[in-house]
């Protein structure tokens, strides 16, 4: 394998989006992530340490990554996070971004910003009290809203809010979301359901297909749809009201021709897919003493092996070995 150039697949795509997981635990269970009584969490000594993953960081963009998501678990929770955003920053990354639940986005929306972070995504499945607690099983709504307004007054250059459409529970949300992007302006993003997490929850009937989505939105709104190059989401804008909404159709409308993305686990395990049923340890790699031109060459030929779609679609699809948490959302 070559130690110079794009990191590029077998197919010819482009990877430069790094997702980060900087923990694997959670301060929620999710009913689309985990069980209600799960702690099958790493100890934190497992996690890759500021400077660990500065190393990694430093390679990655060697390679040409351009982009950082850090991720969880809730990544929040993990006590160095503020120290780990000013390392990317100080790395030099053109676009660094966070997934969050909101808890703790209140006390840490300065720092973080400050500390180099350019862009959030908050996941809030319901604005309903009820249906938020049915879902989530923890912490509450207004908890994550204050979270919100901080982080909307601290001015970063994007936020958008996550929704896991589940038929049967938010589905009857749809409008309400709508609404609220345009109240606040921001893009308000419905993510299918996928079976990566909490599988007894994942049933071809829970699943709200895009096609559901946009029927639901239309039944009120003309909307036009925009551009999505690389980005999950395909994303629409209101004709006739000010709002912008995306869809990521993972099980209904694969987009895998056109993903740039990659995970590294808390505790250093590359994967080039969140399907992926495979992955090398660049933590192990570190530990043992290895110098960058090897682990430049494990990482090329993890990508390189990566599949033309991740299958769920296919006969034969086997559920990856490690839920949406410990990989990285």
């Amino acid at each position: 394998m070559p130690l110079d150039g794009s990191l590029v697949d077998g197919f010819g795509r482009i990877h430069d989006d790094l997702r980060l997981s900087v923990t694997e635990s959670c301060n929620f269970r999710c009913v689309y992530c985990m069980d209600d009584s799960n702690t099958d969490f790493l100890s934190k000594k497992e996690f890759l340490s500021p400077s660990q993953l500065k190393c990694l960081l430093k390679v990655f963009k060697e390679l040409g990554v351009n982009s950082v998501r850090i991720t969880g678990g809730e990544p929040l929770i993990r006590k160095e996070i503020i120290e780990i955003v000013q390392a990317i920053s100080e790395i030099g990354f053109a676009d660094i971004a966070l997934t969050t639940n909101g808890t703790y986005l209140r006390k840490y929306a300065v720092d973080l910003k400050n500390a180099g972070l350019k862009r959030i995504n908050l996941s809030i499945d319901s604005l309903n009290d009820e249906k938020f607690k049915k879902i989530r099983r923890r912490g509450d709504l207004q908890t994550v809203l204050d979270g919100f307004a901080a982080a909307l007054d601290t001015g970063f250059d994007e936020i958008k809010v996550n929704v896991v459409a589940i038929r049967g529970i938010n589905d009857d949300e749809i409008l309400d979301f709508i609404d609220f992007s345009s109240k606040y302006g921001v893009t308000v993003r419905f993510i299918e359901l996928m079976p990566v997490g909490a599988t007894e929850i994942y049933r071809d009937e829970n699943v709200m297909p895009k096609a559901d989505i946009l029927k639901a939105v239309t039944s009120k709104w003309n909307i036009v749809e925009n551009r999505r190059d690389n980005n999950p989401a395909v994303t629409y804008c209101g004709v006739d009201a000010q709002f912008k909404f995306g869809i990521i159709s993972s099980m209904t409308e694969p987009f895998c021709d056109t993903c740039n993305r990659i995970r590294l686990t808390a505790d250093g395990h590359l994967r080039n897919c969140l399907f992926s049923t495979s992955e090398i340890s660049l933590g192990d790699m570190l530990n043992q003493g290895c110098g960058n031109d090897e682990i430049i060459r494990a990482i090329r030929s993890e990508i390189f092996r990566k599949k033309s779609g991740h299958g769920t679609n296919s006969l034969g699809y086997v559920i990856p070995n490690k839920p949406i948490y410990k990989v990285g959302g």
